[in-house]
């Protein structure tokens, strides 16, 4: 089961047009190392649907912060995984939400990035963060990675407005990213405080990494000591985090 199949997205909602890199070009800002990376790394992009109050009948949601009047389900075929993250960075630039599949070979990986109206510029979109998954292997995947695939059905989120439908896969890809810690694929509904937990552990592995480094380095016997202590204590850190992540809720 691919991600596109995975969601289940209702034919009501298709449009399956290709999206030029000229268009992008044209539309979304970039600098001169972006246009390159995009010119060079991306195969193609496809808006493959369209959802929408229109389409789904699913109500559009819009305050004073957020304007999600329709999500747009992008798929991007790229010639290697090296450059996924900064290639996502460019296409997330579009003005409306983005479901964004990944392709490169036989692995997949899926990428949001919730966007709240800019403040001094009521047409713009400041982007809040970048989620997304590992690479799947759609030929073998892992349980949890199964469980993941399994749980992606549009028809099993809410439908309450498009707000709630796009913090609904947010919800399953955190479930998705903590069961690397914790063992079990949870889906949890508020992921503010579990998607806190999983910043943490990545910054305590930042400095483990720092520290294992240092310690190769380091001539005198006081100072790997020391540099000893300080990793045992970054590992403490980390599998408290990693605790905290199952009671997340």
């Amino acid at each position: 089961m691919n991600l596109i199949e995975a969601l289940a997205i209702p034919h009501s909602a298709l449009v399956d047009q290709r999206i030029t890199k000229k268009l992008y070009y044209e539309n979304v800002s970039m600098n001169i190392s972006q246009k390159k990376l995009f010119k060079e790394e991306l195969e193609s992009l496809q808006f493959l649907y369209n959802i929408a109050p229109s389409t789904m009948n699913i109500p559009h949601f819009i305050n004073e912060e957020y304007h999600y009047d329709n999500i747009a389900v992008i798929e991007a075929t790229l010639k290697s995984r090296k450059y996924a993250a900064a290639l996502a960075e460019i296409i997330h630039k579009v003005p409306y939400p983005v479901v964004l599949i990944m392709n490169s070979e036989d692995h997949t990986l899926l990428s949001l990035s919730p966007k709240r109206i800019n403040r001094a510029d009521n047409t713009k979109r400041t982007i809040e963060s970048s989620i997304s998954t590992d690479w799947i292997d759609t030929q073998n995947p892992g349980e949890f990675e199964t469980l993941f695939l399994k749980s992606l059905s549009l028809s099993s989120m809410s439908y309450e407005n498009l707000y709630k439908l796009y913090e609904a896969i947010i919800e399953r890809i955190t479930a998705l990213q903590s069961s690397k810690y914790v063992s079990a694929f949870t889906i949890v509904r508020d992921t503010t405080a579990r998607r806190l937990g999983l910043d943490q552990i990545a910054s305590l592995q930042n400095r483990m990494s720092e520290c294992r480094n240092r310690l190769k380095k380091a001539d005198q016997f006081n100072e790997k000591i020391q540099i000893n202590i300080d990793i045992k204590e970054i590992e403490k850190q980390i599998d408290l985090a990693k605790q905290g992540l199952l009671w997340k809720n």
